[in-house]
């Protein structure tokens, strides 16, 4: 089943360094910014897999960071486990055939099985430049997105949440080198 876009929740990991494996290559989704006296206007932005689904290993090396749980000797605490790993980053082909997440006209898709047999995915909406969560200023404004459950099977949930997050996802706070990535 296929869910056509998902900007959902913040959360939190422990692992806050970028890593230097795989380049990140998120898939790009174009925005419509409107005004009633200009029209409107296309802004290129592109969707950034959620940390809790990303290989988390020791920085340098191989060594998982988790596995079902947080590796012990690794992370004792959240600072320490924030220096020593590194959060992974996805490819073009990584977002599609491990995650399911691919760019289709108009948007995202997301598989709820993906072609390696992941399930589910999450994701946030990233600013043109791909270092700073999207953020919507609302307050007297209109807001509006389509999502296509037709191909949703029955009992599924797709789901598009709206939250308040730090824009760098937390760059520079702590041990926090990865941000928003």
């Amino acid at each position: 089943a296929a869910a056509a876009l998902g900007l959902l929740r913040a959360s939190g990991v422990a692992a806050q360094q970028p890593g230097t494996e795989v380049q990140e290559e998120p898939p790009p989704v174009a925005i419509r910014r409107c005004a009633v006296d200009s029209g409107c206007a296309e802004e290129q932005c592109a969707v950034t897999l959620d940390a809790n689904w990303r290989w988390a290993h020791e920085a340098g090396t191989d060594t998982n960071c988790f596995s079902g749980s947080w590796n012990r000797r690794l992370c004792p605490d959240g600072l320490t486990c924030a220096a020593r790993c590194a959060v992974e980053g996805v490819n073009r082909r990584g977002y599609s055939k491990t995650y399911g997440i691919q760019e289709v006209s108009g948007g995202v898709q997301l598989d709820y099985i993906s072609d390696t047999g992941n399930v589910g995915s999450r994701v946030y909406l990233l600013e043109a430049g791909g270092k700073d969560y999207k953020v919507f200023h609302l307050k007297n404004r209109e807001f509006a997105f389509d999502v296509n459950v037709s191909s949703l099977a029955c009992g599924m949930n797709g789901a598009v949440y709206l939250v308040e997050m730090d824009a760098a996802g937390g760059r520079g706070l702590g041990n926090n080198a990865a941000g928003a990535k």
